[in-house]
């Protein structure tokens, strides 16, 4: 299983009442996918995986900056690429 990967923000953010420069990212695993069906929008679904994979709260990733917002999908878009179900075999 891939290791978290540390981003360094370039514009800090506020977390529990502190300025953070940086941020763990842990790979998915199925129940983050399952938390976005339903979601609807890209972006909505990348600040929700952003929430799931940091642990910051959505208010957090709203004052997120685009330059960052752009670095963390960077993280996360190697884990969706070319992502799909195993074919399951068909008993005959």
């Amino acid at each position: 299983m891939p290791q978290p990967v540390t981003y360094l923000f370039k514009s800090p953010i506020k977390h529990q009442d502190e300025l953070i420069y940086d941020i763990q990212v842990r790979p998915p695993v199925m129940r983050d996918l399952k938390a976005l069906n339903g979601i609807v929008g890209a972006f909505t679904r990348a600040g929700k995986m952003i929430e799931l994979l940091t642990g910051l709260t959505a208010r957090e990733v709203d004052e997120i900056s685009l330059e960052d917002i752009r670095g963390l999908g960077e993280i996360v878009r190697p884990f969706f690429i070319n992502w799909q179900p195993a074919a399951t075999s068909q008993a005959r």
